[in-house]
């Protein structure tokens, strides 16, 4: 019971309180802890998915930023293109792409890639590792 009061988290410096919500969420396996964190919410849904393996929550994030690093952390964790498609910005969504062709050795995933000479690179980088 000592790590699921979030209580603790409101007496603590604001640096350690953006961790404290998210610790507790997982330590009690209970995302809706984060709903209390206050401005701290995303970063807590953040830390939650991360480290309770649970992609879920990353659409309660309202965050862009925090949104497209979790559904990019999904991708890598899960070897799953189908989280490249919710991230949002252009840069993060061609990385998560080329990250996808590169670990499936899939060039198709090349071409989902909308900035021209990274697709470019992506499709060279497969052809010349895998010969594909």
């Amino acid at each position: 019971a000592k790590y699921k009061d979030t209580s603790l988290c409101q007496k603590m410096a604001s640096d350690v309180r953006r961790g404290c919500y998210g610790i507790i969420a997982v330590a009690s396996s209970n995302s809706a802890v984060c709903e209390e964190a206050g401005t701290y919410k995303d970063s807590c849904y953040s830390e939650y998915a991360r480290n309770a393996k649970d992609t879920s929550v990353c659409e309660k994030i309202d965050d862009i930023n925090l949104k497209d690093s979790c559904y990019m952390e999904a991708a890598n964790r899960l070897v799953d293109a189908t989280f490249c498609e919710k991230v949002k910005i252009v840069p993060s969504k061609d990385n998560c792409y080329q990250n996808m062709a590169m670990r499936l050795q899939d060039k198709t995933f090349c071409g989902k890639i909308t900035t021209q000479n990274i697709k470019d690179s992506c499709t060279q980088d497969i052809e010349r590792a895998y010969g594909r």
